[in-house]
């Protein structure tokens, strides 16, 4: 008698437990019963979404130091870093905050896999001074990818006119201290000659 009445506690007790974890497995959001009655996960668990897994866009600008611009036309070099295992193109456009400097428009660059390479944007002074370039990266088709990215940059496009004025000044004090001598060396040899 006393095994009949353990065994029926023992059944109970499990059939408890069996009704608790029913109730706990239905009322899961990730689960979901089958017409049959059979519990089965739903489709969006037992199927990898294609979007799960998937690296970030991950072509971006490296952000680097100050930029000196001592010309009233150039080039600005800008970094661009691709983390794919393919070559990709894209469009790298700048707008600065002032009037400092005009950026004609975007520059189309191929930027090899795992690799950095130095996009050159031209770029025309208009001032002197410090000025604050906004770059970012698009698709061809106008996609933005990764961040906008904040680069300094000085302006001194007078340094140019500068520079070309005293190599042109010394240019001139080498021909009028050179062209005496040379005159007189002449003078010396042709009067030896005589």
């Amino acid at each position: 008698m006393f095994h009949v009445k353990h065994g029926a506690a023992r059944r109970s007790r499990n059939f408890a437990k069996s009704l608790v974890s029913l109730v706990l497995v239905l009322s899961s959001p990730g689960l979901a019963a089958s017409p049959a009655g059979a519990l089965t996960a739903p489709s969006v668990l037992s199927t990898p979404s294609p979007h799960r897994g998937l690296p970030k866009p991950d072509v971006r600008i490296v952000p680097g130091s100050t930029i000196n611009l001592v010309s009233h036309d150039s080039r600005i070099p800008i970094a661009i870093r691709n983390y794919y295992d393919t070559e990709v193109k894209v469009l790298v456009r700048v707008k600065p905050t002032n009037f400092g400097v005009t950026i004609p428009g975007a520059v189309l660059v191929s930027v090899p896999a795992q690799t950095t390479v130095h996009a050159e944007v031209p770029v025309q002074a208009l001032t002197n001074g410090p000025v604050t370039l906004h770059a970012w990266l698009t698709t061809t088709s106008g996609i933005r990818l990764g961040k906008q990215v904040s680069l300094k940059m000085n302006v001194s496009a007078d340094v140019e006119t500068a520079i070309l004025i005293g190599f042109a000044s010394l240019l001139v004090i080498l021909v009028a201290i050179g062209l005496p001598r040379t005159l007189r060396k002449r003078r010396q040899r042709a009067e030896e000659v005589a």
